[in-house]
């Protein structure tokens, strides 16, 4: 674990806090990665963002070879429609 002091400065209309290069390695995060703010009672949290998917990354490696077919749950119990 590394702590380390540092300053809230004004930036623009918001404040900014530098994150030292120690900091970014013992974290894993990288410059120019996706991360997210969680604010509580007890101060903030910078987690690293859940990618989001696009409709083309989602289907970048389908072939076209699904064919859909009825999945079998089992026989009917109680008042189902058979």
């Amino acid at each position: 674990m590394i702590i380390i002091s540092t300053k809230l400065q004004k930036w623009g209309n918001s404040q900014a806090v530098r994150l030292p290069k120690s900091i970014m390695e013992a974290a894993s995060f990288s410059e120019n990665e996706s991360v997210q703010l969680v604010a509580d009672d007890f101060g903030i949290k910078i987690v690293r963002a859940s990618p989001i998917y696009s409709l083309d990354d989602l289907f970048k490696n389908y072939e076209g070879t699904y064919i859909c077919s009825e999945a079998d749950t089992g026989f009917s119990i109680g008042e189902e429609v058979m």
